[in-house]
């Protein structure tokens, strides 16, 4: 006589209709995808530490005090925020703005950032477990919002270099205003600083022994200048301009006048280079931050069958593609906020 089976044994058997599937190719893909893309943000945020770490013992060594860590700090919060809510912007211009403690300490903060986003990338990886993939989809998404913005006002901030004659519109107005104090803040922090115009003033040296002084006469002749060759003739030009824009604004011709020139055109020279690079940023990372969600979720969608899988990652892909044309081409149907321009100008 056979003995009867003792408890339910059912749990130990496969059931028939299960689609459990092995690791497949498209799975492998997208976790080295995730480790490429997060790997390059810890690479990342090692350099900008680095930065950090050489800007502040290069001003140690000269015996600055340190800079505080909390401007930088208070900007970039106001920065990340600033896609889901109204949140007003120091202005940089200023005179009495913490621009220096930002400047120096926003590349550490920066970096800090990329190395604990970089490293929960690896971790919702290895994990492999979707509820554990909450925390990092929030940060994600906090970042890819950011960019956005970023990316958006700064490829409208890059056609400001031109200044409008035009004083009837809102946004000529504001160009005007960021103009002027610009202007006003370079030929203030020039006097005080103890600075003059050197080689054809195109270079400068400062006297005074702080470090705002060494910051103007290492930013002048690396950042004030033609990005090539080629495109020094055109860049010439522009300057020219904004010196005649600069003789409508004042009397007097200072001589801090064709430095801030040069200044004002590099700025958006880099900023329309910027633009792009940001654009490419925010898709390179959109492509990393999916790999990690698909891998974090991989055990469920083994869960499923063919049909059920298919459906799943069709209506994720279109629903990311729609995301990412509406965040990029229009980035204020998505944000909350008036972006960093409106939040400049209601500050």
């Amino acid at each position: 006589m056979q003995a009867a089976p003792v408890g339910n044994q059912r749990g130990n058997r496969r059931p028939q209709g299960s689609c459990r599937r092995p690791a497949t190719a498209g799975t492998r893909a997208a976790v080295l995808c995730g480790a490429a893309v997060h790997g390059c943000v810890f690479i990342f945020g090692l350099a900008l530490s680095a930065l950090c770490g050489t800007m502040q013992a290069h001003f140690d060594s000269r015996g600055f005090p340190p800079p505080s860590p909390w401007a930088a700090l208070d900007v970039l919060l106001r920065f990340f925020a600033l896609p889901f809510a109204d949140v007003p912007l120091p202005d940089p211009t200023r005179p009495d703005s913490a621009g220096v403690d930002v400047m120096l300490w926003a590349p550490g903060l920066l970096g800090f950032f990329c190395l604990a986003f970089g490293r929960q990338g690896f971790a919702t990886m290895g994990r492999r477990r979707p509820k554990e993939a909450l925390p990092y989809a929030m940060v994600a998404a906090v970042l890819l919002a950011g960019l956005a913005e970023l990316a958006q006002t700064t490829a409208e901030f890059s056609t400001w270099g031109d200044m409008a004659r035009e004083t009837s519109s809102e946004k000529a107005e504001l160009q005007q205003q960021v103009f002027r104090s610009g202007h006003g803040s370079f030929s203030q922090q020039f006097s005080e600083q103890q600075c003059k115009a050197v080689s054809g003033a195109k270079m400068m040296e400062c006297s005074a022994t702080t470090m705002e002084a060494s910051f103007m006469s290492l930013m002048v002749p690396g950042y004030c200048r033609p990005l090539s060759d080629d495109a020094a003739a055109e860049f010439e030009k522009r300057v020219r301009s904004c010196r005649g824009h600069v003789k409508l604004l004042t009397d007097n011709a200072l001589e801090s006048d064709p430095l801030f020139c040069r200044c004002w055109t590099a700025l958006f020279d880099h900023q329309r280079t910027l633009a792009w690079w940001i654009l490419f940023i925010w898709f390179f990372m959109l492509a990393g931050i999916l790999a990690v969600l698909y891998a974090a979720s991989e055990s469920r969608l083994n869960r499923m069958c063919a049909r059920e899988r298919f459906e799943v990652l069709v209506f994720a892909a279109i629903s990311m593609t729609i995301l990412a044309c509406r965040a990029v081409l229009l980035p204020e149907g998505i944000a909350a906020s008036k972006g960093v321009i409106g939040a400049l100008q209601g500050e």
